[in-house]
């Protein structure tokens, strides 16, 4: 996996939302609104992003030979 990749998916998990019904923005655990079907933990999103950030910052760092 190339580090434009992974660029892309820490976009995407970062803008991470609860679901297409309700799209809530809330970063805690939480009964989606619309479809009261599943609890959603969006924070897990976050923190997903915030490491493949981490690891983009190395490899980057790596690449450049720092």
């Amino acid at each position: 996996m190339d580090i434009d990749t992974l660029r892309e998916v820490e976009k995407l998990a970062r803008e991470f939302k609860c679901c297409p019904d309700c799209g809530s923005e809330n970063i805690g655990p939480h009964l989606c609104n619309v479809c009261f079907e599943r609890i959603i933990e969006p924070l897990e999103a976050y923190y997903f992003a915030d490491k493949l950030n981490k690891l983009i910052q190395k490899l980057e760092e790596e690449k450049d030979g720092r």
